[in-house]
């Protein structure tokens, strides 16, 4: 007897929007729009990418570009990380009166006053990458870097601390193809601009 497996594949499209509005601070869920700057990012980021099925965080810096492309589920669960109190500042201005706290939410062992934890967060993107999986078609979803790390960290099965060290700049684009029939991911393509 002859056993057929048809493979079969999916990609995720995991793509963080352009440059917002205020400059570099941590946003988490304060609602900036994207800057001229941040909207050619994104057009020239999805240069050449087959889009099918869009899947956007439901803050603005995300969902305006994806409405352009179609059809967009918005996805309240790919919001960005809530920084709580933090929201809104620079990383210099929380590191000059916090520092070791922000040394620890890195670690996992402080959330910002009324923030998200890390394992409230981890919890969330991993409700997301499951739902992902089940669709079983090629996604592209348009989202943030917290939430794109914290999917690498649960594909690669890293640590925490280890999930901060991958730069996710604006516009950039990371290409997951999974085998549909074992699970298996393969990272194909990560695009910074």
């Amino acid at each position: 007897m002859i056993k057929v497996c048809i493979i079969s594949e999916m990609k995720i499209t995991l793509m963080r929007h352009g440059e917002v509005e205020g400059g570099a601070k941590y946003r988490g869920v304060t609602d900036d729009r994207l800057t001229a700057k941040g909207l050619i990012q994104m057009q020239q980021a999805v240069e050449g990418v087959e889009i099918g099925v869009v899947w956007s965080s439901p803050l603005l810096r995300c969902c305006e570009f994806a409405e352009s492309l179609g059809d967009v589920e918005i996805i309240a669960k790919l919001a960005e990380i809530d920084f709580g109190d933090w929201d809104g500042l620079t990383y210099e201005e929380i590191v000059k009166s916090n520092a070791e706290k922000m040394a620890l939410f890195h670690q996992q062992k402080y959330t910002p006053p009324n923030g998200e934890s890390l394992r409230e967060f981890k919890q969330r993107v991993e409700e997301v990458w499951l739902a992902l999986m089940e669709r079983n078609e090629d996604i592209l979803v348009v989202t943030h870097a917290g939430v794109i790390r914290m999917i690498l960290k649960i594909v690669l099965g890293l640590k925490f601390q280890k999930v901060f060290n991958f730069m996710i700049g604006y516009g950039c684009l990371v290409v997951l193809k999974i085998d549909t029939n074992s699970g298996f991911v393969q990272l194909e393509q990560v695009k910074n601009l």
